[in-house]
């Protein structure tokens, strides 16, 4: 059998010297359990020590048992989650990283086939402020486009070469090459960009 070791005060018990620390449950007046393994005693703030058999400590062994089988089990689901949480953030800051390298190159091989040069320069003005200070968004970009699209007859939108693509504008013919990762849509006067 184990050694065992009980510390009341403390709310701690100790079997072979691994010690935890939790709400047991003890007699009320007993002080400490004193266990090597095959005898021991009990000690007692009412009156004096007594001399303890295996079957005297054994509920002891189980409650600290059971209390490290729970434990490990919510340190074990803290620890997942904390790796998924940390994997996550590495995740996601690749990929903001990713995006916020080649978005400019994005929205510049976009706006170059769709829109009108006034438009254009609308845009990047608009946008330029946001860039300098770092404040860039992901995702979907609305740009107005009421000057008009390029072109007499609109543009098709340019297949990236990550497989996305681009809606049809109307009579339209095949754009050039798109950029990597990105698909387009019109809807009325404004041109939607996901990056």
């Amino acid at each position: 059998m184990a050694t065992i070791n009980v510390v009341t005060e403390d709310k701690v018990i100790v079997v072979d010297g691994e010690a935890i620390n939790h709400t047991f449950t003890f007699p009320a007046n007993l002080w400490a359990i004193q266990w090597d393994g095959t005898e021991g005693h009990a000690e007692w703030t009412d009156g004096p020590n007594t001399v303890l058999t295996a079957a005297d400590v054994a509920g002891y062994e189980t409650q600290w048992t059971d209390t490290k089988v729970v434990q490990q089990a919510a340190k074990d689901t803290a620890d997942a989650a904390s790796a998924a949480a940390q994997a996550q953030a590495t995740l996601d800051g690749a990929d903001a990283a990713y995006i916020a390298s080649t978005d400019s190159e994005v929205l510049r091989e976009l706006e170059r086939i769709y829109l009108s040069d006034s438009t254009l320069k609308t845009t990047r003005e608009s946008r330029r402020p946001a860039h300098i200070n770092g404040a860039h968004t992901f995702g979907v970009i609305p740009i107005e486009i009421s000057n008009g699209l390029k072109g007499d007859n609109g543009a098709t939108g340019a297949a990236g070469s990550n497989g996305a693509t681009g809606s049809n504008g109307s009579n339209g013919s095949n754009g050039s090459q798109g950029a990597v990762g990105a698909s387009f849509s019109k809807s009325g006067t404004t041109l939607y960009i996901t990056t």
